[in-house]
């Protein structure tokens, strides 16, 4: 127990200095300006100030991720952002379990320092945005439901109340992300196939139902808290009906779409070099491995179903294949089996001391130079035009009704300590002629005059059908609404402008 608890620590301590430059939630940074976690964070205050989640409020993601920002936002402390502390526990939990992982096919001193470098090649990947994601959150679960399905095949058949586990695990993921349930769940099927060539019926029986009963009991509190709150029809219509119908391509088949995720699996390995570099050793330990072909085999049938579920939504985003890393243990499982193999190992533990010393300065220095936005490290609270914006309208009203207009969360409701009044609070990620009632909801705000003030972010790059619109509002804002401040701000590769608008009097709500 004692070695169990300083291995954690000693992850912990590690996970920390990683995040500490890698995540824009670490104190380091001035600010997280990335959208959606600004609008994760604006939907947990306002369950936290008791507006109705889907009913009061509404975001297309899983219930759980909220709440894992609610439990983020009541850990702020001071400096210590909460979400920070949640991110450092959530690699923690990463890089026990890949140890666990490794372990299983070689004990050896190295696979906690593998490990290690497993997360920080995680939290420096392209794929690693800006910190607080649904798929950053999703890794741990994944991690913990690969390990079963190797303790499954390495070690012994897992018992009834792992199989309840890894179903409570699936659970977790499908009420953050439903698409990234693919790996727990074909893990569930692959085990099944073994035991049908085995012949064992009774076991594939045991499988199936402690599973679902694990998938049952966590699907229950969250419909029991639907129910209470009289929002089980709201849930379904954020959950699935926007994500199944507004916010995917739904004009392709299934055949087009399997081959456009494969496509965009080609492109992230070719876009993010680390993943390609993994991908090969992955490819290696499928063909070369040493433990049974089956598994291997099995491996390739999780990668391909997990890729499928990413990217069948036919849309391309960066940090879309994070929770792929989690396949590519077995590029260390492979990695390690070659030091061994060429006796590499022989010359590592003669200079042991040396390369631990090495690893403990490389480590930070890396974290360091390689994380995606440590040019955001140097800059104060004042270089960001969001709270150059917030000061400005605290100037006029200390407790202002504000709305953040035709965009995504660009942090205003954060930075104002305010909890938004509109229930289309943002716009979503989905076009002005799927879903109009996103719009027009915020519009009937501007004409009755409920808020104080109209915040509209153009960004310098997006589709010109959507710049115009959004110009076009800017002149029908303009008649009800007086323009008293401009700024503009970088953003990733973009430049935003920002348009701030006060209501006139004459059309203020009495």
């Amino acid at each position: 127990m004692y070695k169990k608890r300083k291995l954690i620590l000693f992850f912990f301590l590690f996970s920390f200095v990683i995040l500490l430059f890698a995540s824009k939630f670490s104190f380091l940074y001035a600010f997280n300006d990335w959208q959606d976690a600004n609008s994760f964070l604006t939907v947990a205050r306002s369950i936290l100030n008791g507006k109705i989640l889907y009913k009061d409020i509404i975001e297309q993601k899983g219930p759980l991720l909220y709440f894992i920002y609610c439990l983020g936002y009541l850990f702020n402390f001071k400096q210590i952002n909460g979400i920070f502390i949640l991110e450092i526990i959530n690699l923690t939990i990463i890089m026990y379990f890949s140890n666990l992982i490794l372990e299983m096919y070689k004990k050896t001193p190295i696979n906690k320092y593998m490990s290690i470098i497993f997360g920080l090649i995680i939290c420096t990947s392209a794929s690693f945005t800006h910190g607080g994601s649904a798929e950053e959150f999703c890794l741990s679960f994944l991690i913990i439901a690969l390990y079963y399905f190797n303790k499954n095949f390495v070690v012994n058949f897992l018992t009834k109340k792992e199989f309840f586990l890894v179903g409570v695990i699936t659970a977790c993921i499908f009420f953050i992300k439903l698409n990234l349930i693919f790996l727990p769940f074909f893990s569930i099927i692959c085990i099944c196939i073994e035991e049908f060539f085995k012949k064992n019926y009774k076991n594939i029986l045991n499988v199936l139902v402690y599973f679902s009963l694990g998938v049952f009991f966590l699907s229950l509190i969250f419909v029991i808290y639907f129910v209470i709150n009289d929002n089980f029809n709201d849930f379904l219509y954020c959950y699935f009906i926007i994500n199944g119908k507004f916010y995917i391509d739904n004009n392709f088949g299934i055949l087009y779409r399997m081959y456009i995720a494969y496509q965009l699996s080609i492109k992230n390995l070719s876009v993010n070099v680390m993943s390609l570099y993994l991908f090969i050793l992955y490819s290696l330990f499928v063909f070369k491995g040493n433990k049974k072909l089956k598994l291997r085999m099995y491996t390739v049938l999780i990668y391909i179903f997990m890729s499928i579920g990413i990217y069948m939504g036919v849309k391309y985003y960066i940090y879309y294949a994070l929770p792929l890393f989690v396949i590519f243990i077995y590029s260390f499982v492979f990695a390690i089996q070659f030091i061994y193999e060429k006796k590499i190992i022989g010359i590592i533990e003669d200079k042991k001391l040396v390369l631990r010393v090495v690893f403990f300065l490389l480590v930070p220095l890396l974290s360091y130079n390689f994380a995606n936005y440590k040019t955001y490290l140097f800059l104060r609270k004042e270089d960001f035009a969001q709270y150059r914006i917030s000061n400005k309208i605290l100037k006029y009203k200390e407790s202002p009704v504000v709305l953040n207009y035709g965009e995504l969360d660009y942090g205003f409701y954060n930075i104002l300590n305010v909890v938004p009044d509109c229930k289309y609070f943002h716009r979503m990620n989905i076009p002005y002629e799927k879903m109009k009632e996103n719009y027009s909801f915020q519009k009937e705000y501007i004409d009755k005059g409920n808020v104080d003030f109209v915040i509209v972010g153009i960004k310098s790059n997006i589709e010109e059908k959507s710049k115009k619109k959004l110009i076009s509002d800017l002149e029908w804002i303009n008649e009800k609404y007086d323009l008293i401040y401009c700024d503009k701000q970088y953003y990733e590769s973009d430049i935003i402008n920002f348009y701030v608008f006060m209501v006139n009097d004459k059309y203020k709500q009495t």
